[in-house]
């Protein structure tokens, strides 16, 4: 578990979007959705534990990619775990708050990319 994707074949992750664990994100909000406490419960203590330091740590990312499926899974997750009245209060995994402030720490490094005129962003 953690890593960006997954190679069917030979089922192997690899990190090939920055290292940031995109596919556990990604998937979090239709596990969520489909009512899978326990994925919803496993994958939400991965991302409470190690995903900060995963975006503290500088490299190079895919803009384009982590800001849909990293961020925009993390933003997904707050709504339907009930953050702010979201849909599902009775969520399993972290507290809402997690999310929100990891996509808040993604977001705010992420706003760095926005002032370069390079087409490679790198977290700063």
């Amino acid at each position: 578990m953690g890593s960006d994707e997954l190679m069917p074949l030979s089922q192997r992750g690899v990190d090939g979007l920055g290292g940031l664990g995109a596919t556990v994100v990604d998937a979090l909000d239709t596990a969520m959705i489909m009512g899978l406490d326990e994925v919803v419960s496993e994958a939400g203590s991965w991302i409470e534990t190690n995903l900060q330091d995963r975006i503290n740590q500088k490299g190079q990312v895919n803009l384009f990619e982590t800001t849909i499926r990293v961020l925009g899974g993390l933003l997904s997750a707050y709504h339907l775990s009930g953050g702010e009245q979201g849909l599902n209060s009775t969520h399993k995994g972290p507290q809402p708050i997690v999310y929100l402030e990891t996509a808040r720490n993604l977001a705010d490094r992420l706003l760095s990319c926005f002032y370069f005129q390079s087409n490679i962003y790198s977290l700063q």
